[in-house]
């Protein structure tokens, strides 16, 4: 699914402004978000997922327009927020049973288990999300947008609260959406990541975007230092 926008602007009463943004991102395209806190990459992220609503402009996914209202088009995109959203009631299993049931995931118990088994889920998959720490939880959430493996994936701060293995992990995840021709967009601190990952990326600066139009996956050593020199 590709990403467009196209005139993209939202302004808040308190006076923070992105845009006006133009890019456009091709459909199977790792891309990676970055800049500093407060630069207004929750925001761009928030529109595109139709979570938010633009002031002027739009977002389109494929040939429809994102907006809040859009339920159809909205149920064809993952999105894994920075901070846990997951009801804090109901447990693993029941929230992937529900993904799956929704999404008509074929042969679906073994498409969660697989999930599980993946994320490291299947020991703590009946807890109440309550009685999970914040990183069981992001597993959680990483192993529910895994089952639904949507044509358009959008992930804040994905590497935050994995250790080690679980960054290598997600690190494949990406890959194999990657050679599956699915769109995934990043928005992450973790530059090196998003160096040996991403095709394309968007840095956010004081709610302006700047679009980069290849990103060298071949030399991530010199291209995560090119990315940090902008952000710093």
């Amino acid at each position: 699914m590709d990403v467009q926008a196209i005139g993209l602007h939202k302004k808040y009463a308190e006076g923070f402004e992105l845009g006006p943004a133009e890019f456009s991102v091709p459909a199977g395209t790792a891309c990676g978000v970055f800049g500093k806190n407060g630069s207004g990459k929750s925001t761009l992220i928030h529109l595109l997922t139709g979570n938010l609503d633009a002031t002027k402009g739009e977002v389109r996914l494929g040939e429809q327009r994102m907006v809040p209202h859009n339920a159809e088009l909205r149920a064809k995109v993952g999105f894994l927020p920075q901070a846990s959203m997951l009801p804090p009631w109901q447990s693993a299993n029941e929230l992937m049973q529900y993904a799956a049931k929704i999404q008509g995931t074929a042969s679906a118990q073994r498409s969660i288990d697989k999930q599980m088994q993946r994320w490291g889920v299947s020991d703590f998959a009946d807890r109440a999300i309550s009685q999970c720490s914040g990183g069981m939880q992001k597993r959680i959430g990483l192993a529910i947008v895994s089952l639904l493996d949507s044509p358009l994936t959008v992930l804040d701060e994905p590497f935050t609260g994995l250790d080690v293995w679980y960054c290598r992990q997600l690190f494949e995840w990406l890959q194999e959406r990657k050679k599956s021709a699915k769109t995934t967009l990043i928005c992450t601190h973790h530059l090196s990541y998003l160096a040996r990952l991403a095709d394309v990326g968007i840095f956010v600066e004081g709610g302006n975007l700047r679009v980069i139009d290849q990103i060298d996956n071949e030399n991530w050593q010199q291209q995560t230092s090119a990315l940090e020199e902008m952000v710093v």
